[in-house]
């Protein structure tokens, strides 16, 4: 799964679902980043499971986590929240569990700096694309 853009709903739990090529007879669902079942509608991000099913089967033959660059908090969305995770992982050297550590370095030097928080700030203010693939 890659590209879940947030901008422009392809991180619903319908479009990831619809964009899964499953073989006949498996299934798939999805938990959002707080563990919840996910309706259709629900945007999922950093943290959420995809979870693929074979026949009639309740316990997942795969578990799959998301991961969308710029959201650190798992909502879904590029925001405020987001820039907090970047700026407390700057200024007070705080780490996240590695999904949320993977999110905040935007563009995947291995560090976090102020070009990670200008990409989040880019795709908030100005609508830019922050690459998922």
């Amino acid at each position: 799964i890659h590209n879940a853009w947030p901008a422009s709903g392809r991180n619903k739990t319908s479009a990831i679902l619809a964009a899964l090529n499953l073989p006949a007879g498996y299934t798939a669902g999805a938990t959002d980043s707080s563990g919840k079942p996910a309706a259709a509608d629900t945007l999922l991000g950093t943290g959420a499971m995809i979870h693929i099913y074979e026949g009639s089967s309740t316990t997942p033959l795969r578990t799959l986590q998301l991961l969308i660059y710029g959201d650190a908090n798992g909502d879904g969305k590029f925001n405020s929240v987001d820039l907090s995770y970047v700026i407390d992982t700057m200024v007070r050297n705080k780490s996240w569990p590695p999904v949320q550590n993977s999110a905040i370095d935007v563009n995947r030097d291995g560090k976090v700096n102020s070009v990670d928080l200008s990409y989040i700030i880019d795709a908030m203010v100005r609508g830019q694309t922050i690459k998922q693939d």
